[in-house]
């Protein structure tokens, strides 16, 4: 799917809107919802846009990845704990 978003609209002829199965008002329309949520960055190309994952997806798939990655380091350190008597 981010290979889709990379694409220009104005180079694809409709290729997302036939791989996906949908019309191409449809796509655009939500392509600009995921725009509007900041998922999704539109840039200027010709007379078409092309669309990639936004900066702040990415931020938060690497403090996803940054958590999995410190918990799966404290989940195999040993803790010993002694009851005092």
């Amino acid at each position: 799917m981010t290979d889709d978003f990379q694409r220009s609209y104005a180079g694809m002829g409709g290729q997302l809107s036939e791989s996906l199965h949908r019309k191409e008002p449809m796509i655009r329309r939500h392509l600009e919802q995921l725009v509007e949520a900041d998922l999704v960055a539109a840039q200027r190309q010709g007379r078409g846009r092309s669309y990639t994952l936004s900066q702040k997806v990415y931020q938060r798939i690497l403090e996803l990845a940054h958590r999995r990655r410190t918990c799966s380091a404290f989940a195999n350190t040993r803790v010993s704990i002694r009851a005092r008597a």
